[in-house]
């Protein structure tokens, strides 16, 4: 419940509409008007009302994740050590198109590093 201030005016229309004001104790219609002059202050209780939501800034758009990076020396080593390309496109967490890639890469000379953006 709310609390609101009003003056002496207001209290005697909401007490004739039967509605409730408050001083130190509520004022019903047996309160005398002597009574009410003396208070100075009222106070009302006014309806909850749902609170207004304040403008949220806009969001920026997310990105989708990004992608891990492939580790190429890890995948290379494997490769030598006779691993298949599936075992280490399971150990990597990657395609086996993207470990093909990365070995075609690398015996065409164009490996970079391991941090190729591309996979």
């Amino acid at each position: 419940m709310r609390l609101k201030k009003v003056a002496l005016a207001e209290v005697l229309e909401l007490i004739e509409t039967g509605k409730s004001a408050y001083m130190l104790i509520p004022i019903r219609a047996e309160t005398t008007l002597g009574q009410l002059k003396s208070a100075g202050v009222f106070v009302t209780a006014e309806e909850e009302t749902p609170a207004v939501e304040e403008a949220q800034p806009e969001e920026k758009p997310k990105l989708p994740p990004r992608k891990p990076r492939i580790d190429h020396g890890k995948v290379m080593a494997l490769h030598k050590a006779g691993w298949n390309i599936g075992s280490i496109a399971l150990e990597v967490c990657c395609s086996t198109q993207s470990v093909r890639n990365i070995i075609e890469k690398y015996e065409a000379g164009e490996a970079n590093n391991d941090t190729d953006p591309k996979d």
